[in-house]
């Protein structure tokens, strides 16, 4: 079992991605496709209180990118640049030298990838 995270691009660009799983055509075999299957899991803690102490769950699941050219590639590519537009407008208005309330995700993954195997 290996933990970890997996990247499309560097930590140190603007524009990196948690890696995505290949998408396999339907009716082939999985053994035929040559790509990568990465599975992510969310854990989740819900605190009841007291009372009721700590659920914790995990949940499993894959990213997987469109196929060039179809429907959906080309909503993500339309949402990814109206994104783009909205973070230039943030990074340009008086909220941007607020670094208390920014979450640094990029920390995080640093924070991970340097960790000792267990």
């Amino acid at each position: 079992d290996r933990r970890g995270i997996a990247l499309d691009g560097h930590l140190k660009d603007d524009d990196v991605n948690l890696a995505s799983s290949t998408m396999i055509a339907e009716g082939k075999s999985p053994s035929d496709a040559m790509g990568i299957v990465i599975s992510y899991s969310l854990r989740v803690k819900l605190n009841c209180g007291t009372l009721g102490g700590e659920l914790v769950t995990d949940v499993p699941f894959k990213l997987m990118h469109p196929a060039p050219g179809s429907q959906e590639m080309e909503k993500s590519k339309a949402m990814k640049k109206s994104k783009s537009i909205e973070r230039s407008r943030y990074e340009n208005s008086h909220y941007a030298d607020d670094d208390d309330d920014n979450i640094v995700f990029e920390d995080f993954a640093r924070l991970r990838l340097n960790e000792p195997d267990e």
